[in-house]
């Protein structure tokens, strides 16, 4: 086989692979996200009290030019308190992610023989003890 420098494309006019996807909407860009976040402090004297709660919204999302692989709307809840002793360095912390336990694709891995898909952390939750020098 002859090469002339030029590397062969099949996409052409719209076209990859042999398939038009003129008109299809561009691999992971939703039509539109949106992030809400509510914070609360409260000062109680004997130390501050903070709750946290964050949701995010993403519409549909195509993973592939051919849309064959997408991942409907869905939103997720994280949610967070804390409470710091006055006169301390120490914070104390309570958090919950994707507290109404969301199943999404998160990531892909597209080949021509088989496709992969990654899914999102199920609801993950603890504590966290910090200490600010």
């Amino acid at each position: 086989m002859a090469n002339n420098g030029n590397i062969p494309t099949n996409a052409a006019n719209g076209f990859r692979n042999g398939v038009d996807v003129s008109g299809n909407t561009l691999p992971r860009a939703p039509k539109a996200t949106v992030t809400l976040v509510s914070d609360y402090t409260k000062d109680f004297g004997s130390g501050i009290w903070n709750l946290n709660v964050t949701a995010f919204y993403t519409t549909r999302v195509y993973f592939d030019s051919d849309e064959r692989i997408n991942q409907p709307s869905y939103a997720l809840i994280n949610a967070n308190t804390s409470w710091r002793p006055a006169n301390s360095n120490l914070r104390f912390e309570a958090w919950v992610k994707n507290l109404a336990n969301k199943t999404y694709i998160s990531s892909t891995f597209i080949q021509d023989s088989a496709d992969v898909v990654g899914y999102g952390w199920k609801r993950t939750f603890g504590v966290t003890v910090g200490y600010s020098f």
